[in-house]
């Protein structure tokens, strides 16, 4: 799964990461990848520190092989 998550407060128009975590666990993917993330997310190691081990946060040229 891809799915956006824009940053740590709400947004009128795109998942917080809380919105997208909440999503993730309800859709059950082997495998979910953040994207669409602000630098108001936060430094991606220590956001990735905090997420479930399924949840990744994509990055450029990051190639996902279906």
């Amino acid at each position: 799964m891809v799915i956006n998550a824009l940053r740590i407060e709400p947004h009128l128009s795109h998942f917080n990461l809380e919105e997208a975590l909440d999503f993730i666990k309800l859709v059950n993917p082997k495998k979910a990848y953040l994207t669409h993330i602000s630098h108001h997310l936060g430094f991606h190691d220590i956001v990735e520190k905090s997420l479930p081990d399924n949840v990744k946060i994509a990055y450029d040229q990051l190639q996902i092989f279906i």
